[in-house]
């Protein structure tokens, strides 16, 4: 196509009277008007190939964080939900704490009426900086996943729910924790690590931009008796 539209230049900037010569080369004109449009085309593959590795690298590590996040909503989401099983009906289990970023509660896995130690009975969840950390027993707090955000960092992550839906002030107290049904957590989110593509959010709307987010309600199954 290049070679053909040449050769049309050809025909229109050939001197009048001069002889034609069939072996002649291009001229430098001819040289220049390909070279430039040689490096058009080239600018405008590497432009759509940038484009296209830049949307592929972003869907990626959005996929990731993604996963990332359902893993560990997944684990919290599992714990809460067991928060007060009492299968001998001691009533030694239940929610313990309960505040805007953390909450801990009891189970009794092991069936014996008692908080076993080293049975995993007694689990807390915190969002302490960017981190969802759990601490199991009493011990410290272990990282679950890294990298949470939030869009409105000032709003609470857990929200409290009594059986007819209405929230709790938090933090919840001693005298308020039996009350506690449901426990939402909203606008959980995860940015992937620092150095790779930063994914977009939206404060006012957060399921507008590129960030996989996590809202959920969790309905307490063993404090409903």
């Amino acid at each position: 196509m290049i070679i053909t539209f040449v050769r049309e230049l050809r025909k229109k900037w050939r001197y009048r009277g001069r002889p034609r010569n069939r072996s002649a080369g291009f001229t430098l004109v001819e040289l220049l008007v390909v070279i430039a449009m040689i490096s058009v085309m080239l600018a405008a593959l590497v432009g759509l190939f940038t484009t296209l590795s830049k949307s592929y690298t972003t869907e990626e590590v959005k996929a990731e964080a993604q996963q990332d996040l359902r893993a560990a909503g997944d684990l919290m989401i599992r714990d809460i939900r067991m928060a007060g099983l009492d299968p001998t009906l001691s009533g030694n289990f239940g929610i313990i704490k309960a505040e805007d970023k953390e909450i801990r509660f009891t189970m009794d896995s092991d069936e014996d009426g008692a908080v076993t130690p080293s049975n995993f009975e007694d689990i807390s969840y915190n969002f302490i900086g960017n981190e969802l950390k759990q601490s199991l027993d009493g011990g410290s707090f272990q990282p679950v996943i890294e990298n949470v955000t939030f869009p409105i960092p000032a709003d609470p992550v857990f929200i409290y729910l009594d059986e007819d839906d209405n929230q709790i002030a938090t933090p919840v107290s001693a005298s308020e924790l039996s009350n506690i049904r449901v426990v939402l957590v909203q606008n959980m989110t995860v940015q992937p690590p620092a150095g790779q593509v930063k994914l977009s959010a939206n404060a006012g709307d957060p399921g507008s931009g590129d960030v996989p987010i996590l809202n959920t309600r969790i309905q307490i199954r063993n404090l409903w008796f």
